[in-house]
C-alpha cells in the first residue's frame, strides 16, 4: 500500500506535508505579531494545562497543506483523485473552518453558531459529494432509511457529531493529531483493500498535512489545532468515512464508528457524565479521559521527583536552599497511551472492515476497557461520578 501511494502520489503527499510544515513553522517564529489574536490565555479555560500562552491556529497549517496536496494531486493526477465528489467535500469543510477560526482568534463565537456553520458545511458536502449514509447494515433501522430525510438528517448529524467530537480531544499534547493519522491510516488501508485510490489518496493527503503540524504539538507543545483544525479534521475525516462507505457497499457502515471510536467514546460519555452533573453539554470541564489520565501521570512523576530531591538532600555538600528542576509536566507522554488504545480498535476494524458484527465487537469491547480505565482514574483522582460512570 505504502508503495502504491508513494509511486503514485508522491509530489501531492510531499506538497501537503512541506506546506504544512512551513505554515506551522512560520506561525510559531511569528507568535509575538499574533499572540494577542490567537493566545489560549483570554479566559482561562478549566481544562488548560499549560504556562503561557501558545498560539490556537495550527488549523490553518493542517488546511493549508490538504488544499496544496489536492492542488498539486489536481495538476498531477486529475480525476483520478480530485473527481466533483472530492472537490465537494473539501468545499464542505470551508464553513466548518472558517467558524473554528472564528471562535479561535475572537473566543467569543456561540455553540449555535458553530453548530450551524457545520451543518451547511454537512450540507454542502452531501449535495455535493453524495455523501449521505444510506443503510446501517441493521435491518430494523435500514427500513428507516428508506425514506431519505431519516439518511439525509442522519448524515448531517454524523457529521456534526464527529466534528465537535474531535474537537473535545484536542487538550493533550499530540492526542489530535496523533488520533487523525491512525484513522486516516485505518481509512486508507480499507480503500487500498477495495481498490479506491480516490479516497486512498485523499486519507494520506489529510495524514500528510497532520503530520506536518505534528512536531509543532508533539511532545512539546508550541501550536494547538484549535478550534479550527479540530473541525476541520473531524468534518474530513467522517466525511472521507461517509465517502468510503457510500462508494463501496461491502463496507460495514459500522467502520465508520470504529474508525473513529476514541473520540465518539470521548463525546458521548462527556454527556452522559455532564447530565448526571446537571451542567450544560457545552460547559468544559477537566474529566475527560486523557485529562484524568495526565493527572495520574503528574502525580506520580511528581512523587518520584519530591523523592529523588529527597535523596539528593541527604548527599554532603547539597545546597538545601536550592530548588528541584528535574520536574516537567507529563503533557507529552499520555497521549502515546490514548493512541495505543485507539490503533488496537482501528486495526481490528481495517482487517474486517466487512463484517458488521465484528466492528460491533470491537466498539463493545472500547467501551468496556474505556470505562474500566476511566472508572480506575476517576477514582484515583476523586473525580464526581467515579463509581456512577
Amino acid at each position: 500500500m505504502l508503495v502504491e501511494l508513494w509511486s503514485v502520489g508522491r509530489y501531492p503527499l510531499l506538497a501537503a506535508l512541506l506546506v504544512s510544515l512551513a505554515v506551522a513553522g512560520a506561525l510559531v517564529l511569528s507568535r509575538k505579531w499574533h499572540l494577542r489574536l490567537t493566545d489560549d490565555l483570554e479566559h482561562y479555560l478549566p481544562q488548560k494545562i499549560h504556562v503561557g500562552a501558545v498560539p490556537r491556529v495550527g488549523g490553518v497549517a493542517i488546511a493549508l497543506g490538504v488544499i496544496a496536496g489536492g492542488l498539486v494531486a489536481l495538476d498531477g493526477l486529475g480525476n483520478l483523485v480530485i473527481g466533483p465528489r472530492a472537490l465537494g467535500l473539501l468545499l464542505g469543510a470551508v464553513p466548518v473552518l472558517l467558524i473554528g477560526l472564528a471562535e479561535d482568534i475572537f473566543k467569543c463565537v456561540r455553540p449555535r453558531y458553530r453548530l450551524l456553520a457545520v451543518a451547511i458545511g454537512a450540507g454542502i458536502s452531501i449535495q455535493y459529494a453524495s455523501i449521505a449514509l444510506l443503510h446501517t447494515a441493521v435491518p430494523p433501522i435500514d427500513a428507516m432509511f428508506t425514506f431519505y430525510g431519516v439518511a439525509l438528517g442522519f448524515t448531517v448529524f454524523a457529521l456534526v457529531g464527529a466534528t465537535n467530537a474531535f474537537n473535545i480531544i484536542d487538550g493533550l499534547n499530540g492526542l489530535l493529531g496523533g488520533v487523525t493519522l491512525i484513522t486516516m491510516a485505518g481509512i486508507a488501508a480499507v480503500a487500498w483493500h477495495v481498490g479506491d485510490l480516490k479516497v486512498e489518496m485523499l486519507a494520506a493527503i489529510v495524514a500528510a498535512a497532520t503530520l506536518g503540524f505534528l512536531p509543532f504539538n508533539w511532545p512539546r507543545a508550541r501550536l494547538f489545532a484549535g478550534d479550527g483544525g479540530a473541525y476541520f479534521l473531524g468534518f474530513v475525516t467522517a466525511a472521507l468515512l461517509l465517502l468510503l462507505i457510500s462508494r463501496h457497499a461491502g463496507i460495514s457502515p459500522w467502520f465508520g464508528i470504529t474508525a473513529a471510536v476514541l473520540p465518539l467514546c470521548e463525546t458521548l460519555y462527556s454527556i452522559l457524565r455532564r447530565r448526571q452533573l446537571h451542567s450544560a453539554t457545552t460547559d468544559p470541564d477537566v474529566g475527560h479521559l486523557h485529562q484524568l489520565l495526565r493527572e495520574w501521570a503528574l502525580r506520580g512523576r511528581a512523587l518520584r521527583a519530591l523523592k529523588a530531591y529527597r535523596i539528593l538532600r541527604s548527599v554532603p555538600g547539597f545546597d538545601r536552599r536550592s530548588s528541584w528542576h528535574g520536574f516537567r509536566p507529563p503533557n507529552g507522554s499520555v497521549s502515546p497511551l490514548l493512541w495505543c488504545l485507539h490503533a488496537a480498535a482501528v486495526s481490528v476494524g481495517a482487517l474486517w472492515y466487512e463484517s458488521t458484527p465484528t466492528q460491533m465487537l470491537v466498539i463493545a469491547a472500547f467501551v468496556l476497557v474505556y470505562r474500566a480505565l476511566y472508572a480506575r482514574m476517576a477514582r484515583f483522582g476523586e473525580f464526581p461520578l467515579a463509581g456512577a460512570l
